[in-house]
């Protein structure tokens, strides 16, 4: 769906954020609901995606949606070479973790193995007192 090269935001320290398309969940008051149909929006290789991340500027990914592990095949891919490039990856997820280990797609097992932080579980409107987060 989209990317920003540079946030401070969206996990912590400095970090890339790339938002995904689609999603199953149908979490009450989702804070991205554009990207719940799953529509193809902006096609990208990972090459195009990891020129697009500003290495020497970021500590690391973070991956949001849509619903991440829609895409975990590909995501797996891309969050090796994630790895690789020395930066650590979060992501945003719907599932629960137990249902992630517990699920008969492959994908999800190897997506996993690459994250260093996982938010995991349905979506849960929030006041916005409790969104002041410091990373």
């Amino acid at each position: 769906h989209n990317i920003l090269p540079i946030s401070e935001v969206n996990g912590p320290g400095k970090r890339s954020v790339i938002w995904v398309q689609g999603c199953i969940f149908r979490c009450k008051g989702c804070f991205n609901p554009e990207l719940l149909p799953f529509k193809t929006k902006n096609l990208m290789t990972i090459e195009e995606i990891m020129s697009s991340i500003p290495l020497s500027a970021v500590e690391g990914v973070t991956i949001s949606g849509g619903e991440p592990f829609c895409q975990a095949k590909e995501l797996s891919i891309f969050a090796k070479a994630i790895g690789q490039a020395g930066l650590s990856l979060m992501v945003y997820t719907g599932y629960d973790y137990s249902e992630i280990l517990n699920s008969p797609n492959i994908y999800f097992k190897l997506f996993i193995q690459y994250i260093d932080i996982l938010v995991a579980g349905p979506y849960k409107k929030m006041s916005l007192k409790l969104l002041r987060l410091h990373w």
